[in-house]
């Protein structure tokens, strides 16, 4: 069952909220079966994490593209050079993405980008900076060949085998 749970997320695009922990797992209790609980996490084989910025940029904002690159480059390499941390990130360029629930081939809300947006046009906010939209299975998931091909391009965007329970196959953050 795919789980998409908001979180507060990058703040002032320096900023932690303070609910977000580097390193540290975010753990919610199995629909299904309360008394489970269950540990979302970055499986090693999805690291370093992959994360590309919409060209949409921060329209009206006087905020060109090239500065807000360079503060989520900075932004992102401090939370990855935290003792505390088990990340890795990797930065893959502007996309003509916008939406932070797009669906890829494997489920709902997993379209093998982690995509930073600033005009995601269906996200309301309820007093919200910014939010992470996490996807992770709370049962083991596998991986083949079939589903390994998140956005469609003929390129698997996973590695095959089986992910544990709680693994984060999808986040974006949406400003």
């Amino acid at each position: 069952m795919t789980r998409r749970l908001p979180l507060l997320a990058l703040a002032v695009l320096l900023g932690w909220a303070s609910v977000a922990h580097a390193g540290g797992n975010i753990q919610v209790r199995k629909p299904e079966d309360p008394s489970q609980i269950v540990s979302a996490h970055w499986d090693p084989r999805r690291l370093p994490i992959h994360w590309v910025m919409s060209k949409d940029g921060l329209p009206g904002s006087g905020i060109t593209n090239a500065q807000l690159e360079m503060q989520l480059q900075a932004a992102f390499a401090s939370w990855d050079a935290l003792a505390t941390a088990n990340v890795a990130f990797t930065y893959g360029g502007q996309v003509d993405l916008r939406d932070g629930r797009n669906s890829g081939a494997f489920a709902a809300g997993v379209d093998g980008r982690n995509l930073v947006t600033f005009t995601d046009p269906d996200f309301l906010f309820n007093g919200e900076l910014a939010v992470t939209l996490t996807t992770y299975f709370t049962d083991p998931t596998v991986v083949t060949a079939a589903n390994a091909d998140l956005d469609g391009d003929g390129v698997a965007d996973l590695a095959t085998g089986t992910y544990p329970a709680g693994s984060i196959f999808d986040a974006d953050i949406v400003f």
